[in-house]
């Protein structure tokens, strides 16, 4: 399987886009010495207005690490955030038409990271955003508490793009390679790809 930035300039016009990758990033909690590395490549200019950013729909192109024993049975895995932040997932396995469901708060306390809370209300899981345009996201996520429920992990995505942008839009292409690029300075890099069969 080809990594994400070889990949993104041969994807085809099809209804199935397929990102794959590789991952050789850190394990454990939230490691001091990538959020370091994070915190330099913002050069003193953390990203801002993140939520603002991602109101709409995300689509994530890139598994979790907490999916990744089920990547191969993911249709889709979208996420609809609204202007204060709400934030509720949508997981479509296999051929099922009722995706799995989970609703969160997103908090933006500190320039540059995401903040939401875990099962105990704790805000456990931090997003740091490695990349960041209208439309794709290339971030690093890990929990601040342990015991960690999952291998922290990079990850890409594309935010409010239209049917069709995947595979035939050069200017989405173009960002996400960025996106890529930024990850791989940092030696980040996502986990196994997704087949997105997904409504825009």
């Amino acid at each position: 399987r080809a990594p994400l930035d070889n990949q993104i300039s041969k994807m085809q016009a099809s209804a199935f886009v397929f990102i794959a990758v590789a991952l050789v990033g850190a394990h454990g909690t939230c490691d001091p010495e990538i959020i370091n590395k994070i915190k330099t490549s913002w050069n003193g200019n953390p990203p801002t207005n993140i939520i603002q950013k991602l109101t709409g729909k995300i689509t994530w192109l890139t598994s979790p690490s907490y999916y990744s024993n089920y990547s191969d049975d993911i249709s889709c895995a979208q996420t609809t955030v609204d202007s204060t932040g709400a934030a509720k997932d949508f997981v479509y396995l296999g051929d099922t038409n009722a995706p799995s469901e989970t609703d969160y708060q997103l908090q933006e306390n500190e320039k540059g990271i995401l903040q939401w809370e875990d099962d105990s209300s704790v805000l456990s899981n931090n997003m740091y955003v490695v990349y960041q345009t209208d439309n794709v996201l290339a971030y690093f996520q890990c929990q601040s508490t342990t015991p960690d429920a999952y291998e922290p992990y990079a990850g890409m995505a594309a935010v409010n793009i239209k049917d069709g942008d995947l595979d035939n839009s050069d200017a989405l292409k173009a960002d996400l390679q960025t996106g890529s690029e930024a990850l791989n300075k940092l030696g980040l890099r996502p986990l196994e790809g997704l087949y997105t069969d997904c409504k825009f």
